[in-house]
């Protein structure tokens, strides 16, 4: 993941991409992810959109199949993204 901003050089060549949720021209601040099949770009609120719908197609597989894929509740979910957000950010989080 990447932040694409004017200051960082390295990302200004996906400055004016299309954004993979919404299709509008991705200007900074924006989001980039490299995939194996390229880059997504996207807007912040599209990251936010797209989470949220993922999120909802998984909660659905686990009702209707019984299948459970998330660390078992959302306190234990936020756990391991605030864990994960201090890692990155060089700290620690013990909760």
């Amino acid at each position: 993941m990447a932040i694409i901003n004017y200051e960082e050089r390295t990302y200004n060549r996906l400055i004016g991409r299309e954004c993979f949720y919404c299709y509008g021209p991705v200007y900074p601040p924006g989001v980039m992810w490299m995939g194996s099949g390229g880059d997504l770009v996207l807007h912040p609120p599209c990251v936010l959109e797209l989470y949220l719908r993922l999120g909802r197609d998984v909660l659905q597989i686990e009702q209707t199949t019984g299948q459970y894929f998330a660390a078992g509740d959302m306190h234990k979910l936020r756990t391991r993204l605030v864990a994960s957000e201090m890692q990155m950010q060089g700290a620690s989080y013990d909760r």
